[in-house]
């Protein structure tokens, strides 16, 4: 038990202080070595009475354990760098997944505030974003439905407008029609008035001027129930039918209305007709005739030409007003 070597199976005796080692052994206790690829191995050795008689000195190559070490090592590191690589592309895959489903959703929100609505969801998916664009979907078509029925209201909304401004302007041009068409029979009407105030005692001329105030007081009683009755149906034009019209009979009967007016500004009304007919509105024609004698006597100068289609002549007997 005092270090020396007694034998050994080794073709070559391993260059290592071994007395440490030694001295554990000689304790009873089991020591080891390791130096590079080598380990040494030393227990102490008994008798059969359990008597030290000294240390037997085991060596064994860590050689291949250290290459084993090495390739699960590396095996680690290369099985580490695939599953970073792996997780970094599934990663980046997924996100670009996701971002590319967000992108798309977009794009349709942007589409419907520009108004073109979704017939079908972007994306269909079991997921919270499939959820999302179902949603974007159903709110897509009650914007476009709410869209059409706002878009109807307000095409109904200006057509009402456009027909106010329409009715308001044939009010306009009604009232305006009208006022004219009830002056020209109750100037008649005031005209045979005063007449009559200035010749009492004329029996003709009270028959006449009784006559010609009924037929203009019937004359405005009809424009009355005319008015009327257009007025209760929100139509403010008068119809018109035409028809036959005999000019003769309805020229002279225009010169007889107009007479006693023309009597007070000291006109007198020369009628030298011939037959003649047209296709026309009765009452059209008779306002017309009305109008441009009710403008001729009214205006009237000496044999001037107002462009009615009349002219006056001033004699001696008094201005003349020819048809």
């Amino acid at each position: 038990m005092d270090g020396t070597l007694a034998g050994t199976s080794l073709p070559f005796q391993p260059k290592v202080d071994v007395q440490d080692a030694l001295a554990y052994t000689a304790k009873g206790q089991s020591a080891y070595i390791t130096q590079g690829d080598q380990l040494l191995y030393l227990a102490p050795l008994y008798t059969m009475d359990q008597q030290p008689v000294g240390t037997v000195q085991f060596h064994v190559s860590l050689e291949e354990q250290h290459a084993f070490y090495e390739r699960i090592r590396r095996l680690f590191w290369l099985v580490g760098a695939a599953v970073l690589v792996g997780g970094f592309l599934l990663g980046y895959l997924y996100v670009w997944r996701q971002a590319n489903v967000i992108t798309r959703l977009n794009r349709a929100v942007m589409r419907i505030g520009e108004g073109e609505y979704l017939r079908e969801p972007t994306v269909r998916r079991k997921d919270e974003l499939g959820e999302l664009a179902l949603g974007i979907f159903e709110m897509s078509g009650k914007i476009a439905t709410t869209h059409a029925q706002l878009t109807d209201e307000k095409s109904k909304l200006i057509e009402a407008v456009t027909r106010l401004q329409e009715l308001e302007q044939q009010q306009k041009l009604f009232i305006g029609n009208i006022s004219h068409e009830l002056k020209t029979p109750l100037t008649s009407i005031l005209a045979y008035t005063d007449l009559l105030d200035m010749y009492r005692d004329d029996p003709a001329l009270l028959d006449e001027a009784c006559r010609q105030i009924g037929m203009e007081a019937e004359r405005l009683y009809a424009l009355v129930e005319k008015s009327l009755k257009l007025s209760s149906m929100d139509v403010y034009e008068f119809e018109t039918h035409a028809a036959s019209v005999d000019l003769k009979p309805l020229l002279e009967k225009a010169a007889a209305r107009l007479q006693a007016r023309a009597e007070q500004q000291g006109i007198q009304i020369v009628t030298d007709l011939q037959d003649g007919k047209v296709w026309a509105d009765a009452d059209n024609v008779m306002h017309m005739v009305m109008d441009l004698l009710d403008n001729a006597v009214k205006y009237n100068r000496p044999d001037a030409n107002h462009g009615q289609g009349y002219r006056y002549r001033h004699s001696a007997g008094g201005t003349g007003l020819h048809l």
